[in-house]
C-alpha cells in the first residue's frame, strides 16, 4: 500500500511495554485507520536534513493524522517518511465476533458479532467450531486452573505472531494460568502446531492462519505476550472483508 511523505511509523522496538503499545493502538484504531507492517522493511526518513534508509520491525503502525503521532508519543517513538512509500501492511480491526479471551476487555477490545475477527471460545476440547479460526482468527481457552511459570521459548515459525514477539523482544521468564486441551477434532490435527512455550508448557498453538491460545496472563511478561497475540489477530490482510467493512465504517463515521 502507498503512503504520502509526512506519515509516521511508530517503532514497535522503541515500547517500553508491549501491552501499553498494543492497547494504544487499539485506542488509535477506533477512530482512525492503523494499518500494520507486516514484514522488516526499510524506509527513507530525514535525520538533520538529510535523507537516511532506516529499518523499519514487523508490527510496526503507520499513522497519517497528526492526532496519532501526538496520542503514539506517550508508548514509543515514530519517524517520519521523507518521500510516497510502498509498504506491506495489514489494517488493525479492534474487534472480535465474541468476548473469548478474558484480557480482551484490557486491551480495548470491542466485541461485534459481524464485524469482529473470528474468535470463539474453548475449554478441554478443541473442536469442530474452531474451524472458524483456521483462516485467522482465535480460539481461546477459558477456566485456565493450573498455574506454570518459565522461560518464554518462541518456535521459529513464519507467521505473524514470531516476527511481532522478536520484535518487541518478549522474552525472560512468565507466570500463567494454563489449560489443558485433552481432545482436539481429527478435522483440526493437521492445522496445529506449537508457536510459543513458558518452560515446557504449550501457551499459544497456530491453527492454519489463526491461533490458540491456552493462558491467562498473571505478570508483566504474559501481559505482554497476550497483548502482541493480539495484535497478531487483529491484524487483518488489507483486502480481507472484515478489513474493508471496518474501514468503510471508520471512514463514513
Amino acid at each position: 500500500m502507498r503512503f504520502s511523505e509526512g506519515c509516521a511509523l511508530a517503532k514497535i522496538e522503541s515500547a517500553k511495554s508491549g501491552f501499553e503499545y498494543v492497547r494504544a493502538l487499539i485506542e488509535i484504531a477506533r477512530e482512525t485507520p492503523i494499518y500494520v507492517v507486516l514484514h522488516p522493511t526499510t524506509i527513507v526518513t530525514k535525520v538533520r536534513g538529510v535523507k537516511r534508509s532506516v529499518a523499519v520491525a514487523a508490527g510496526s503502525a503507520v499513522l497519517c493524522s497528526d492526532d496519532a503521532m501526538e496520542r503514539i508519543l506517550a508508548v514509543c517513538d515514530y519517524i517520519e517518511l521523507a518521500e510516497p512509500t510502498w509498504l506491506d501492511v495489514g489494517l488493525l480491526v479492534p474487534l472480535a465476533s465474541r468476548p473469548s479471551c478474558p484480557w480482551f476487555r484490557e486491551l480495548g477490545i470491542e466485541i461485534d458479532e459481524e464485524l469482529g475477527v473470528a474468535t470463539v471460545s474453548i475449554e478441554e476440547t478443541l473442536g469442530e467450531e474452531a474451524l472458524s479460526v483456521v483462516e485467522g482468527g482465535l480460539a481461546c481457552c477459558v477456566g485456565c486452573a493450573e498455574e506454570v511459570s518459565g522461560a518464554v521459548a518462541l518456535e521459529p515459525r513464519v507467521n505473524l505472531l514470531f516476527l511481532f514477539l522478536k520484535s518487541l523482544r518478549v522474552r525472560g521468564v512468565a507466570r500463567v494460568k494454563r489449560c489443558v486441551v485433552r481432545e482436539v477434532s481429527e478435522k483440526l490435527k493437521p492445522f496445529i502446531d506449537t508457536l510459543v512455550r513458558i518452560g515446557d508448557s504449550d501457551v499459544i498453538l497456530a491453527l492454519g492462519k489463526g491461533y490458540v491460545s491456552l493462558f491467562e496472563p498473571l505478570d508483566t511478561t504474559s501481559r505482554d505476550l497476550a497483548a502482541v497475540l493480539g495484535l497478531a489477530t487483529f491484524t487483518r490482510p488489507a483486502n480481507d472483508p472484515r478489513a474493508r467493512a471496518y474501514l468503510a465504517k471508520i471512514l463514513n463515521g
